[in-house]
């Protein structure tokens, strides 16, 4: 069994919600699963853990300052790292502001010693509130499943 700690920093929900669903389906198969709300926690309230998921919202198409300071100063220097990022649908391509605030976010751990374990989880927003996009629970199934091959 890994412990997997997972930080996120949620508006309107949406991250919170999708986080949620991600703590489900690993504690299913048998992982120790801890949530933090950002807005709640400080960086050094988060144990050392197997992996680290970090999901952020996209804020005026950049990384929330508030996520920035606690990636900044997050204590596991040595840790592996998964991202997740959710954002309204973007002029501009699918992906640009989300692909803006996931490469400020590996910037942020990088500098701190982490290292990327899988690839990055996007969920589109549909409006500023929300929902989150059709099919988001499969896209989170499949980022679960990436990181349960890296615990092995």
């Amino acid at each position: 069994m890994s412990r997997i700690s997972i930080s996120y920093l949620t508006k309107y929900g949406n991250n919170k919600t999708a986080m949620e669903q991600l703590s489900t389906f690993l504690k299913a198969k048998g992982h120790e699963v801890i949530l933090f709300d950002v807005d709640e926690t400080g960086p050094e309230q988060v144990p050392l853990s197997d992996i680290y998921v970090f999901s952020s919202s996209t804020h005026i198409g950049g990384l929330p300052g508030k996520m920035n300071k606690f990636m900044k100063k997050f204590p596991h220097k040595s840790g592996r790292y998964a991202l997740s990022v959710t954002h309204m649908l973007e002029k501009g391509g699918p992906e640009k502001n989300s692909g803006k605030v996931l490469y400020a976010m590996e910037e942020d751990l990088r500098e701190v010693g982490m290292t990327k374990a899988v690839d990055p989880l996007s969920l589109t927003v549909n409006g500023m509130k929300g929902p989150l996009e059709d099919g988001w629970q499969n896209k989170v199934e499949t980022f679960a499943v990436a990181i349960l091959k890296l615990l092995g």
